[in-house]
């Protein structure tokens, strides 16, 4: 392992990380306040409106921008920025074209498209208020994908940023004037095309230059559509939960938009949690692109990178879904009294995210397209059939079991191959001692703050703003109590071993605050690790 790549390579991730957190939580800030303005019933007809939107977006990329990232990112590790240009050019020149005939689609026929995709022609108005997003999305998209792969963590990770502030800044002040699903729907429009026009001016250095090379087009567009068509087909079966929720609730009225609502903000909430998972694998392409390029043994890379983000995010997925109920009812409020459920089911993608996203880069790297093809195939036909199954026999919790279930197939899905293909071999018995260390210290937090709650004031638990604080502290200190308590037990039962140690420790060590942090929990580790270890082996002489 290059010591110097895996620090580089980590110091953006952590840019990556930190820029999604912040993103994340001016994220979580405008959800707090555009759902508790609105409430469920106008946040379900907020979300209403952007289903076609979202319909309609599954076309404007083609795979495109995943082929801009995998050629840039191989380019740039040889140093070919002729090729680069070419493709961004290239790609910058199919999507226009393609997105403005998908703008054109939501400004023409709003009505027709409310009326197909929700059974709410009333909608029509915030449809055509969505028709420039298309082009401003794909713009935004070519841009974070060349500084994804020139390894322009900083600009990129601003672009990120900005959008949130945009987002939450307009919308504060539209709906402050008084226009509520109007001001919601434009703040998303905004946002999108600001950081659209600021990304083409930081990406404007990176497609300067000799234009003397050559670029493969067809190849280019072959592997283009090769990501296109499983994104497309996973895309399909999330816009076949949005419409089969949106025709199950329709008949129920207030009710129905309340339950869509609920389940937009359960939704909204994974998404936001898997972009900070996302966010810390963002370079992992052009990392194994290193690796590869440099000779290395990029098989052993995806094994101890799935080993290291197993025992890092699954403590993390683990303790949302114990605690489901207090982190939304902190984000949206009480009155979202069925979105708990909702996330707890959606949430059982969140234990396999890291062997989807890490076996993903690995794929693209090799350039394997046959099971991208197949995994994306394969999820298709395994969603829309329980999405059948599930939404007949429990309604809209079912609809919720299948969007956390069709993930999860599609991370196994990967693992299976990669073990078949390329004998990538996975730690059973480390992933064992990780998800019990894991649950022993989720109950252990979950008993202690519930036994603290037992002691609470009745007052304060009927005051709002007293409601809030407390389960905010709460939540505090059953994470810190998680965190402390895995340390312990998976170092009292070996659950990483000094190598694993050492490359955490290396991931982080050029990241100041996080690294002295990471430092603390890494050195506490070891001094009960070793202290165990020495104790076993005076027991065996």
């Amino acid at each position: 392992m290059n010591e110097e790549q895996l620090g580089h390579v980590s110091f953006q991730a952590m840019i990556y990380g930190f820029a999604t957190l912040l993103q994340i939580i001016i994220q979580v800030f405008t959800m707090m306040y555009i759902s508790r303005i609105l409430g469920p019933e106008l946040y379900g007809l907020y979300n209403l409106s952007l289903v076609p939107l979202t319909f309609l977006l599954m076309f404007s990329d083609l795979g495109f921008n995943a082929a801009l990232f995998r050629y840039s990112s191989i380019s740039h590790s040889r140093k070919d920025y002729c090729t680069v240009k070419k493709a961004f050019l290239f790609t910058s020149k199919v999507l226009f074209t393609l997105n403005l005939g998908l703008s054109l689609s939501l400004l023409v026929f709003p009505g027709e498209l409310s009326i197909i995709l929700t059974q709410r022609s009333e909608l029509s108005r915030f449809v055509m208020l969505t028709s420039i997003t298309p082009i401003a999305s794909a713009l935004f998209g070519m841009s974070i994908s060349i500084l994804a792969a020139v390894e322009d963590a900083e600009k990129r990770a601003l672009l990120q940023v900005l959008q949130g502030l945009v987002r939450i800044v307009s919308a504060v002040l539209l709906i402050s004037a008084g226009y509520l699903l109007e001001g919601a729907v434009a703040s998303y429009v905004v946002s999108y095309i600001v950081v659209a026009l600021i990304g083409v001016f930081f990406v404007k250095p990176y497609i300067k230059g000799p234009d003397e090379c050559s670029l493969d087009k067809i190849e280019y567009a072959k592997f283009a559509l090769s990501m296109f068509i499983p994104g497309f087909l996973t895309g399909i079966l999330g816009r076949l939960v949005s419409i089969r929720l949106a025709y199950t609730t329709a008949p129920l009225g207030e009710l129905g938009n309340s339950m869509f609502g609920n389940f937009n903000a359960a939704s909204a909430f994974i998404g936001a949690v898997l972009s900070i998972y996302g966010s810390l694998a963002t370079p992992l392409l052009p990392y194994l692109s290193h690796q590869l390029a440099n000779g290395n043994n990029a098989v052993r890379s995806v094994e101890r990178l799935t080993s290291i983000l197993n025992a890092t995010l699954l403590p993390l997925s683990v303790f949302a879904l114990f605690f489901s109920d207090d982190v939304i009812s902190v984000v949206y409020g009480v009155r979202y009294g069925l979105a708990p459920g909702y996330f707890t089911l959606m949430g059982v993608a969140l234990l396999t995210f890291h062997i989807g996203v890490v076996y993903s880069a690995f794929f693209q790297v090799m350039n394997d397209k046959k099971i991208i093809m197949l995994n994306g195939l394969a999820t298709f036909v395994f969603g829309v059939v329980f999405l059948e199954i599930s939404s007949s026999l429990i309604s809209t919790a079912g609809i919720a079991l299948t969007v956390g279930l069709y993930q999860v197939f599609s991370h196994i899905l990967y693992l299976a191959y990669g073990i078949a293909k390329y004998k990538t071999r996975i730690e059973a018995l480390k992933t064992l001692k990780t998800l019990f260390s894991t649950i022993i210290s989720c109950l252990i937090s979950y008993t202690i703050t519930s036994a603290i709650s037992g002691f609470v004031p009745t007052h304060t638990l009927l005051n709002p703003i007293g409601l809030f604080l407390l389960r905010t502290a709460l939540l505090l200190l059953a994470f810190v109590i998680t965190l402390q308590t895995y340390v312990v037990l998976m170092a009292v039962i070996g659950g990483l071993d000094e190598v694993d140690i050492a490359f955490i420790e290396k991931m982080f060590s050029r990241i100041r605050f996080v690294g002295r942090f990471v430092d603390y929990l890494a050195k506490a580790y070891k001094k009960i690790y070793y202290a165990f270890r020495a104790r076993a082996r005076r027991e065996t002489l």
